[in-house]
């Protein structure tokens, strides 16, 4: 464990215990880099101890705890280290439980964040006071590129939050909101909406975001697609080597069942 530079156990039933003992050899580990635990057992218990390497660690840049039962108290602990930390660049907490108040919380944490490049919260109950919120990442944030929202709670005033927060962001490539609780007609319109906006800034400040509201035709992997590129190494340069976009949502009511595995 003092040469481990990362930690990659998904699907292997890891408990907080588990995750305690490993986290204190990890912070022992010079070149300790990444963290990836999803689809385990991990609750708000286990929170506190990566709170603590986010804390110590600040050359630590992926952080990924996807389809565990982490809720917004496990969230407001992880919100204490981001908030001291400036290395984070890969944060995914797709599949869990974190809602409006957890995304609240992280998203103060992270307001002025300059390393945050992807973050998710895919399928986290989250409703329009957390989008909200994170339109102040969007909006302050020098760093982060893709943002991903999809399947939450998600309705018009959320969407315009995240729309109005664009017009003060250069960098952003991708915010993902498809399988919100929009209608099919408020899709289109937050989408025109969106395209409209892009139109009509300055080519100074013009920004290529996508903003993905509408359904896609395939089933897109619920951590988003750039999770990928955090299993290879990943410079400061690197943050993704395809597109991005901000795409449509999806009509939608708010999915309750979030536990469904990663490919």
């Amino acid at each position: 464990m003092h040469i481990c530079s990362s930690l990659y156990l998904r699907n292997n039933n890891i408990t907080d215990q588990g995750i305690c003992k490993l986290i204190a050899k990890g912070i022992q580990c010079e070149n300790f880099q990444k963290i990836a635990l999803f689809n385990n057992k991990l609750t708000d218990a286990c929170t506190q101890h990566f709170s603590l390497l986010l804390k110590t660690k600040q050359n630590f840049f992926a952080l990924r705890l996807g389809n565990n039962n982490i809720t917004a108290e496990g969230a407001k602990q992880l919100a204490e280290g981001l908030k001291v930390n400036h290395s984070l660049k890969y944060l995914g907490l797709w599949g869990n439980k974190i809602g409006d108040a957890g995304a609240e919380a992280m998203a103060r944490a992270l307001e002025h964040s300059q390393s945050l490049i992807w973050f998710s919260l895919v399928g986290n109950g989250v409703g329009n006071a957390g989008a909200c919120a994170l339109a102040n990442i969007v909006k302050n944030s020098s760093s982060l590129e893709e943002l991903w929202l999809t399947e939450n709670c998600i309705s018009r005033t959320g969407v315009e939050c995240l729309i109005q927060a664009l017009e003060h962001n250069t960098h952003m490539k991708s915010i993902w909101l498809r399988n919100n609780d929009l209608s099919s007609a408020e899709e289109e319109e937050m989408t025109h909406q969106s395209q409209k906006q892009q139109s009509y800034l300055p080519s100074s400040v013009h920004t290529a975001t996508e903003l993905h509201i509408l359904p896609s035709m395939g089933k897109p992997h619920r951590a988003g697609p750039s999770y990928r590129h955090i299993k290879q190494p990943i410079s400061a340069r690197e943050p993704s080597a395809r597109p991005m976009a901000l795409q449509p949502l999806t009509a939608g009511r708010c999915i309750s069942d979030r536990r469904s595995s990663l490919p």
